[in-house]
């Protein structure tokens, strides 16, 4: 599920946010009107959010939205 070119920045985040290399379970989330890649994840028991803006998106606008969540 998860685009070849970003697996390596996920593994990355994972290991450094959580100390694992690796998640549980990964659910692809539909709902909405954006092209940014997200995702239920399980980590150590607990589910989160994970959230890819493609290279080909403009982050600006999805810092600006996301910044008072």
């Amino acid at each position: 599920m998860i685009p070849q070119e970003e697996s390596a920045a996920v593994t990355r985040g994972l290991r450094e946010a959580f100390g694992v290399t690796a998640f549980e379970e990964i659910r692809r989330l539909t709902k909405g009107h954006t092209s940014t890649l997200v995702f239920r994840i399980v980590v150590r028991g607990s589910p989160l959010l994970l959230r890819i803006i493609m290279p080909t998106d403009d982050p600006t606008g999805h810092f600006t939205c996301i910044s008072p969540a």
